[in-house]
């Protein structure tokens, strides 16, 4: 909030709570039914959380989300535990954008919580994101992070995969259906005017030709969204 940003990562909320909510459970002081208020109280003031966007985003991300990710499940020592349920139901009892929930699954996944989260998604909230460990962490792995920190990833913002305080995303997109416009139009935006990739004047004479030229392009752009993205990182 302090650097008006957006698609913050909770973490892996149900491992790094679990001690102090197994604490107070057998102290006496909260219940499960208390600890489930906490939770829906923390998901509903997550909600009020905004900032002002532009026109352009608010109509083509379908509001102005934060894209503040909490994530449940998934490897680990703990595994699954109450709060990995608590937070399904939670999400399930307040039915909002924030926080952008996700859940980690495996071999090792109890069924039942699987099941739970499939009638959260039914309702139609489009909760829980689901990712699969196998896929994600060998993902991680080939990037070059160490196995047994690739086994505490998370979810950042949307649907990022990645280690959770490891560094910013969405920084650089690539309009795949922008890019075929401009193929089209010989490496031209008729919309600007604005020409950064030559394509040749004359017309496409074939299938491959307009399919060399939209490769040509794609590589174009795409190898300048990956340098915009260096580029803040190292800012």
């Amino acid at each position: 909030i302090e650097s008006n940003g957006h698609s913050f990562c909770y973490g892996r909320f149900d491992q790094y709570m679990y001690d102090l909510y197994e604490k107070d459970i057998a102290s006496g002081k909260i219940s499960k039914e208390k600890a489930l208020e906490y939770i829906i109280h923390m998901f509903l003031m997550n909600s009020t959380n905004n900032k002002v966007r532009g026109y352009g985003h608010t109509k083509f991300s379908q509001g102005y989300p934060l894209y503040s990710n909490l994530v449940v499940g998934g490897y680990r020592t703990d595994g699954t535990n109450d709060l990995s349920y608590l937070c399904v139901e939670a999400m399930n009892m307040t039915a909002m954008a924030e926080p952008n929930f996700s859940m980690r699954y495996n071999k090792t996944t109890p069924v039942d919580l699987l099941r739970l989260a499939a009638r959260l998604i039914r309702t139609g909230c489009g909760m829980p994101s689901m990712f699969n460990d196998e896929v994600a962490v060998k993902g991680l792995v080939d990037l070059g992070i160490p196995h047994e920190d690739a086994l505490d990833y998370c979810p950042i913002g949307c649907v990022v995969t990645g280690m959770y305080g490891h560094r910013a995303t969405g920084m650089a997109y690539v309009n795949w259906g922008k890019v075929l416009e401009i193929v089209l139009n010989h490496g031209n935006d008729p919309k600007t005017d604005i020409k950064l990739i030559d394509l040749g004047d004359k017309e496409y004479a074939s299938y491959d030709e307009v399919w060399a030229a939209w490769e040509k392009a794609l590589k174009y752009y795409s190898d300048l969204a990956v340098e915009s993205d260096a580029i803040c990182d190292r800012a």
